[in-house]
């Protein structure tokens, strides 16, 4: 039931149905006194004394500890043969156990745990209360409420029995009140109004309990009949309801004490479920029920047994409810890929729904990366937080940016809530939609868990009964969906990427994440193809291993993990975990190396992309040794201890393989070949590719292209942005369009030298200043490669500051294309249109092109994803240093490099795509020598075709290989391989629904449509 204000005419009713609730207990008797034990909870099961004594009314307990409450007692006659609760107010969030049994939790939607619905006199009952603060509240209420999260106070704690009469006669009125505020039907609900009024009048307030209870039966059979008599219509879109938790896997908490979420938050759904048989509850997110079954497996057998049952539907199956562009097109093949293999394994029913109420926007990659992975549709609620146009369909066909097409479903009424009318309310029919025959609705506290509650049931039980207004049946949201899509046969399409219109600042907001996500997914992905060619030779693929990172990397593509949007406690736990899985990725690859060379002197090169390449690899040499080499072909960078760091080409090095690393010794008379000049100007930099100019302030004002005598700069080149943030309530994930209001560009210069001018590599080294901050940057251009690489290194000290990077180049153009990991998407360089207006800040991933058809120039990164390009000026976001919800976001140490790429053409025949691969996935040196009877284990020909993965397949018998066509070109490719394989097949995303193709001397011949990404089965 609604809230009203004092003043509100109707407040009396209001008044009067709350005095309802207070008399629904039959019987209470009071538990005045309680044993405590204070402790710190550690993890999973481990908590560390600290104290303990006794509790009671009236007494505080800290918000930042765990406590045991605990009592023994006995149901008292009084409570013989009725249902029994016990009723707590004490604070916090806490897990209720009786006998050694998890029974429900206690927190703001939930005020009592049903104990049973006939007590026996004199059992005995062990009672276990579990509680903490509730810790979305308390990293809630002081920046939204401007007051201070009150220390816990134990308030009551009672066993109740309550009467159901009175109980559904509060549930009733209180649902007949929030429709009678409905302001557009002024009609009925001025009737609905005065009935209520009437019945409330005459109940016997003053009476006997008897004659109340009487009383009340008779206002519920006067309600009842009175409101069926005004026959109301159905005036809203029927609704299918399911009970459901939003539950942040780390948010404003760490990961370990979601882990005690997940009970609360599942013990309620069985206590629950196990008694009101009609209803049903969608669960997402199969990290979950994973960690469900690891940690609590008497109440895991009980879910799984609701779930075999079809009462919890497993909806979404996906390992977590990521992000869509932040992570590769790769990763959301495995957030299915590992999600499907659990439930696989437990035999459970695969849902067909995608299911991302809370993401933050949708990449234009996502209908195809679906459809392969066997889901018919999509649903969301995100896309009402919209903050400049409505999103326009409640029902669609998204159409990716290959073609492919999904069913998608905007979720009108958004996740969670108590089942009543207000939730009914939202699915009116919207004048463009009257097609749309139901929708659904999810009921349960949400965001930090809680879930469903018997009151919630009880709600939904009276739209039921009351068969007026909103028509409302019990059902799953693959149900609810598949009867919209029978409805609709020609549903409207929406094509492209859906540009969510809010939360612009999650593409750059802790930067360190984003780093180590685009690192780990990298290591992961050479750590299985070295593992792959190690495995042809006899080496034992190290399944467990790589499943056991590909899971950290899954997880923490949570869309508040990888987002940045969590507190700064479980930021650092997310920085380990990927530090642990870097390492073991490191370690496996090296495994994999060693087996594929012989030790002792020299050194291999590894190219692990499906083109040929060459690189400048640096590598260490006794002192002695480097003195031997042609310093026309190497160049020394560095060194101590009687080492040097040598810098030297590693030319034509063959696709997917590698070689022996060939040192150039000097010639008979000392010198070969020929060494540059020094220059004159400290402010230049020169190669045969470009003659870069920089200005005092350390920005570039000039870059020549030398192969065709083109100035790429219009303007500033490499000119560094502060901006100052306000910051909202929703700073860490939000950019507010009024951010360039007050811009300050760096400009302070502490140092700027020419540091390197050898015959691989020349380095201008900028040092700048800003209040507390320090920022090196050292621009590198090189005789191996047309990029020029900006590798940065700053300590950042100042809050509230969205730092960008900016190009002015000399080229114009109506699109510029954006990178989207299995693709790429095209969006306007204009401010005209609102659309255009509202996309000032944009992600992409390893890329952003800027071309005119005949030139062009990228901007290259190796762990940002955000950036603008808006008329000809291009900016990439380095940094955002937020407070909330962590104060010390992204203050402190980063390094990173990005590049700028000019280039003749398009992005395609300007091979940006290969450049942006070059400069994430860096060749590796390894000591000894190549002893692998190939040199390149695939071979893979055909116009902007990447080959993205290669794995182990999923069910053994073979290897799987993915690729997908990068220019929106429709193409062929001719792939071979060393592995010897008997059949091939093409498959979906997950492998399956394998189709044999032909092949010829171990060689496939495979068509692409534009961007299609493609599966293939090697099977052996």
């Amino acid at each position: 039931m609604q809230k009203v204000d004092l003043f509100h005419k109707d407040w009396p009713v209001w008044n009067a149905i709350r005095e309802v609730g207070r008399r629904i207990p039959d019987v209470q008797i009071a538990i005045p006194e309680w044993n405590y034990e204070k402790t710190l909870y550690k993890g999973p099961g481990q908590y560390e004394h600290i104290s303990k004594g006794t509790i009671g009314w009236g007494d505080r307990w800290d918000e930042r500890s765990t406590y045991f409450f605990t009592v023994d007692c006995s149901v008292p006659v009084c409570f013989n043969g009725r249902n029994l609760y016990l009723a707590m107010d004490i604070g916090g969030e806490a897990e209720v156990y009786v006998n050694g049994e998890a029974r429900g939790s206690l927190d703001y939607g939930h005020s009592d745990v049903h104990l049973s619905d006939l007590a026996n006199s004199g059992d005995c009952l062990k009672i276990r209360v579990l509680a903490t603060r509730h810790a979305h509240s308390y990293e809630n209420i002081e920046r939204q409420k401007d007051v201070s999260y009150d220390h816990h106070i134990f308030n009551t704690s009672k066993l109740v029995s309550k009467n159901r009469t009175v109980e559904h006669f509060y549930r009733l009125a209180g649902y007949l009140f929030d429709v009678s505020q409905l302001e557009e039907e002024k009609e009925w609900c001025g009737r609905i109004s005065a009935l209520l009024r009437e019945t409330l009048l005459d109940l016997d307030i003053s009476g006997t309990r008897e004659s109340y209870v009487s009383s009340v039966t008779e206002g519920i059979q006067r309600i009842t009949e009175g409101v069926r008599s005004m026959k109301l219509p159905y005036k809203y879109t029927k609704a299918i309801m399911m009970g459901h938790s939003h539950l942040d896997l780390v948010f404003k908490w760490r990961w370990i004490e979601t882990v005690r979420k997940v009970e609360r938050t599942l013990s309620n759904t069985w206590n629950v479920l196990s008694r009101y048989p009609e209803a049903v509850y969608s669960q997402s997110q199969i990290k979950i029920i994973e960690t469900l079954e690891q940690h609590y497996p008497d109440l895991f057998q009980k879910i799984d047994g609701l779930v075999r049952e079809g009462r919890v539907e497993l909806v979404g199956s996906l390992w977590v409810e990521y992000d869509t562009n932040l992570p590769s097109g790769e990763s959301l093949i495995r957030q299915t890929l590992y999600a499907k293999r659990y439930t696989d394994g437990h035999g459970y029913p695969r849902s067909k729904v995608c299911f991302l109420p809370d993401t933050f926007g949708f990449s234009g990659i996502l209908p195809q990366i679906l459809r392969e992975c066997g889901y018919e549709y999509f649903a969301t609620t995100k896309l009402a937080w919209n903050d400049t146009n409505p999103f326009p369909h409640t029902f669609c066909e998204w159409q990716g940016i290959d073609g492919s097409k999904i069913k998608f479903y905007f979720m009108i009424v958004g996740y969670g809530g108590e089942a009543g009318f207000s939730q009914a309310v939202g699915l009116r029919i919207r004048p463009n939609q009257r097609e749309i025959p139901v929708g659904f609705i999810q009921y349960g506290l949400g965001d930090g868990g809680g879930g469903i509650s018997e009151e919630m049931i009880q709600n939904k039980r009276v739209m039921q009964e009351l068969q007026s207004l909103v028509e409302v049946k019990d059902g799953t949201i693959e149900e609810c969906l598949q009867e919209i899509d029978r409805s609709i046969p020609v549903p409207p399409v929406h094509a492209g990427e859906i540009y969510f219109e809010n939360h612009r600042g999650v593409f750059t907001s802790q930067a360190l994440i984003k780093k180590y996500n685009r690192e780990c997914e990298i290591l992961y992905r050479n750590a299985e193809i070295l593992s792959v060619m190690a495995n042809s030779e006899g080496y034992p693929y190290p399944n467990d291993r790589l499943d056991k990172g590909w899971k950290t990397v899954l997880f923490n593509q949570f869309h508040d993990t990888i987002s940045g949007s969590l507190v700064h406690e479980a930021v650092k736990d997310v920085w380990e975990s990927y530090r642990e899985a870097a390492k073991d990725a490191e370690s496996i690859t090296e495994e994999a190396q060693n087996f594929l060379t012989l030790p002792g002197e020299g050194f291999t090169v590894w190219n692990l992309l499906n083109w040929p390449r060459s690189e400048a690899v640096q590598i260490s040499l006794p002192m002695e040794k480097a003195d031997q080499l042609d310093p026309a072909q190497v160049q020394i960078v560095g060194g101590r201890s009687g080492a040097a760091e040598i810098l030297i080409e590693a030319s034509d090095l063959p696709a997917f393989g590698g070689k022996t690393l060939t040192l150039p010794l000097r010639n008979a008379d000392g010198i070969s070949g020929y060494i540059p000049t020094p220059m004159d100007d400290p402010y230049v930099l020169e190669n045969g590719h470009y003659r870069i100019e920089f200005d005092s302030n350390g920005e570039m004002k000039r870059i020549l292209d030398k192969s065709c005598q083109r100035e790429v700069l219009e303007g500033a080149g490499n000119r560094l942005e502060a901006f100052v943030e306000l910051g909202d309530y929703f700073d860490s994930w939000n950019i507010l369009s009024d951010f360039e209001m007050k811009r300050y560009v760096i400009q302070e210069i502490s140092e700027i030298a020419l540091i390197e001018q050898g015959p691989i590599r020349w380095t201008m080294k900028v040092v700048r200043r800003f209040r507390e901050s320090i920022i090196h940057q050292y621009i590198s251009i090189h005789r191996t490669s047309r990029r020029i690489d900006i590798r940065t290194d700053m300590d950042f000290k100042e809050p509230r500051i969205l730092l960008k990077a900016a190009f002015e180049v000399k080229v114009v153009a109506n699109e510029a294309v954006y990178d989207a990991s299995m693709g790429s998407v095209s969006r306007s360089t204009g401010k005209g249109t609102s659309y255009e207006k509202a996309q000032f800040e944009v992600p992409m991933h390893k890329w952003m092109d800027l071309s005119d058809g005949a030139y062009g120039v990228a901007l290259l990164n190796d762990s940002k994803y955000g950036g603008d390009i808006k008329g000809s000026t291009m900016r990439l976001t380095l940094l955002k240093t937020a407070q909330y919800p962590d104060p010390l976001q992204d203050i402190g140490r980063h390094e990173f490099t990005y590049s700028i790429y000019p280039h003749h053409g398009d992005y395609r025949n300007g091979n940006v795509v290969q450049a942006a691969y070059g400069l994430n996935h860096r060749v590796t040196v390894q000591a000894g020598a190549w002893s692998a009877p190939w040199n390149s284990w695939i071979s893979l020909e055909g116009e902007g075709i990447v080959l993205e993965t290669v794995k182990m397949a999923e069910k053994g018998h073979g290897i799987v290989l993915r690729m997908y066509e990068a220019y929106g070109n429709a193409a062929e490719a001719k792939l071979s391989a060393e592995y010897k394989f008997c059949k091939a097949y093409r498959c979906n995303a997950l492998e399956e629904e394998p189709l044999e193709i032909p092949y010829e001397s171990g060689t496939l011949h495979l068509p692409f449509r534009p961007f299609e990404i493609v599966t293939i089965w090697l099977h052996d």
